[in-house]
């Protein structure tokens, strides 16, 4: 088998592979759905607490995210997947066997050091393996396609796990250890896609011809015509090699990244950043403040706790089928999508204010406010997977893995801060739902609004033909 056919095989078989990779690794599976109740009912957690502790894990992610990004930037993305796995096995075995807060804040930590690796790494494994085989344009349909699996998976795992977590609450987070190992297994899979880049690829002796010399001169053209196998010297291949370290050098060399400070001040990807900044923030609460909605109306004895998995279970239904299709919804409406998105984002959440100030325990309410949570679900991954591919457009390859670590840091940064802005207003307003809700978005509706329109102004600018980006042609490497 020729290298070529080699590296066709394997970077195929890992477009087969990472969608069901990434299903299973883009959360701790299993314990999302009753991790707060876990927390407040087994060990003994007040509700305010439980969301420090969600504002330290976006914080922890946020602190770390560059320096893992230096730390692991010549370290294979396949290795730095599943060394975040055992960040998430480090999560799992503190929640467990925890018996103090500073036991989950280091719980905490390890959850926060997964993703921070997961975030910077992941997402060039997908990307190399496509390009090696001319597949760039495929990237948000099998990408989606993943994350589509995940929340199939969170949806039917909601309604069974909340039956597990009446029976034996430990139990579910036993399940989730045990998936988090099996898919570090499945990982083996998986292969470096570094190893079939052109300036990588070594001589073999099975292979029937090969361009070897980097110099064009006339002994180097007449090796390349032979047959390796039969014609070449060992003193040729030996010359060879040498060459090739050299070359490898020079390309090494010349395909260094930029700056993280260069890459942050590409127009197009700063615009996206302080966008992303808003948005993200925004909806930093969203999950957190439906999860401990819910939780109050079960102490109240209104709801069982089997009613939460199942309208977990419908929310990642509802988001499982926008991922799903966000493909066809971007090359239907292109950027004008965002647009669509955060119309949706503050009508939702002031409707859940109005409907937390005129109702908050009623049956009425929970359904209100539960169409609401799966609308800002829903348009959450979408809006993640558009902006990944504007990444793409708008920078250039070797740069992508320092621009993830920039963007998550911007982004977890926003995330953990609002965190704590909402549990501030939530504080002074005595936990009152419904003006915290409506402060909060009266406090970040015009930042967001303007710097979407900063964004899509950039964005129109740069590609006035087209709004939609997946076309090879709007591609600069």
């Amino acid at each position: 088998m020729t290298n070529e056919e080699r590296k066709d095989f394997y970077m195929n078989r890992n477009i087969k592979v990472l969608p069901l990779y990434y299903a299973f690794t883009w959360d701790v599976m299993f314990v999302f759905t009753i991790s707060t109740l876990f927390l407040t009912s087994q060990k003994g957690l007040s509700f305010s607490q439980v969301i420090t502790l969600e504002s330290f894990r976006t914080l922890f992610t946020c602190i770390m995210c560059i320096p893992i990004s230096k730390l692991l930037e010549k370290v294979p993305a396949i290795t730095c997947s599943r060394i975040s796995n055992l960040g998430f096995i480090g999560f799992l075995l503190l929640s467990i066997f925890g018996t103090s807060y500073m036991w989950f804040v280091l719980a905490e930590f390890c959850l926060a050091f997964a993703y921070a690796v997961k975030s910077v790494k992941d997402n060039s494994m997908l990307n190399d393996s496509l390009r090696l085989v001319n597949r760039d344009k495929d990237y948000q349909r099998i990408y989606g396609g993943g994350v589509s699996i995940y929340y199939i998976a969170e949806a039917i795992g909601a309604v069974a796990i909340t039956y597990i977590y009446n029976w034996q609450p430990y139990v579910c987070y036993y399940i989730s250890l045990a998936v988090v190992i099996f898919i570090l297994l499945y990982s083996f899979l998986i292969k470096n896609p570094e190893k079939f880049e052109p300036s990588n690829i070594q001589i073999n002796a099975k292979v029937e011809t090969e361009t070897l010399p980097i110099q064009n001169d006339s002994k180097t053209e007449n090796l390349i015509k032979k047959d390796v196998q039969t014609d070449v010297t060992a003193q040729d291949v030996e010359k060879y090699k040498k060459r090739n370290k050299k070359a490898r050098k020079h390309n090494t060399a010349k395909q260094k990244p930029d700056g993280y400070l260069k890459i942050l001040l590409t127009p197009m990807f700063l615009t996206m950043i302080i966008y992303l900044l808003f948005y993200r923030g925004v909806l930093a609460v969203d999950t957190s403040a439906f999860k401990t909605y819910l939780n109050i109306l079960t102490d109240n004895g209104i709801i069982p706790v089997i009613v939460i998995g199942y309208l977990f279970a419908g929310v990642r239904l509802c988001t499982f089928i926008s991922t799903k299709y966000q493909f066809k919804f971007n090359l239907k409406f292109g950027v004008r999508s965002l647009i669509i998105f955060n119309v949706l984002l503050i009508v939702t959440f002031v409707i859940n204010g109005v409907t937390y100030m005129i109702a908050p325990t009623s049956i009425v309410s929970l359904v209100i406010i539960s169409i609401s949570s799966i609308i800002q679900s829903s348009i959450r991954m979408p809006n993640q997977i558009f902006c990944n591919n504007y990444m793409q457009v708008c920078l250039k390859r070797k740069n992508i893995e320092r621009a993830y670590a920039i963007r998550n840091t911007i982004e977890f940064g926003a995330y953990a801060l609002m965190s704590f802005v909402f549990a501030g207003i939530l504080e002074l307003t005595n936990n009152d739902y419904g003006k915290t809700n409506l402060i909060y978005i009266a406090i970040f509706i015009i930042p967001l609004i303007i710097s979407l329109i900063v964004f899509l102004r950039a964005l129109i600018k740069k590609h006035t033909e087209k709004y939609t980006i997946i076309k090879e042609e709007y591609v600069e490497d």
